[in-house]
């Protein structure tokens, strides 16, 4: 989208970003929608499969739901900040304008932080 950003070394697989979101270096986001204003840092990897190869699950506040699709990223909000070499799950989903610090493992739903 307009004013979005996918720089150096950042790989880009079947996925939406939104008006100025980024994915500026070493990324790989695969099967996942990065909402208006995201910004990934460096080294952040948005996985897309389980290593068992089972379907993808998400989180709807209340119970896990089967997708029945073996390749999902992760849904993230406008606004959300990732922090260098931070993985996201597959199937994670993170409301608008959250933060996470370097490092960081996400999975499942996160809506408040």
């Amino acid at each position: 989208s307009s004013g979005s950003i996918i720089g150096h070394s950042s790989e880009i697989k079947n996925s939406l970003l939104l008006a100025k979101s980024s994915a500026p270096h070493f990324n790989y986001v695969g099967d996942s929608i990065l909402g208006y204003g995201a910004n990934i840092g460096a080294g952040v990897k948005i996985a897309n499969l389980r290593n068992d190869y089972k379907s993808i699950l998400v989180n709807n506040d209340s119970e896990y739901i089967d997708t029945n699709i073996h390749k999902l990223g992760s849904l993230i909000g406008d606004g959300v900040r990732i922090g260098c070499n931070s993985v996201c799950n597959p199937g994670a989903i993170i409301y608008s304008d959250m933060a996470f610090p370097p490092n960081s493992t996400i999975s499942g739903l996160n809506k408040e932080g």
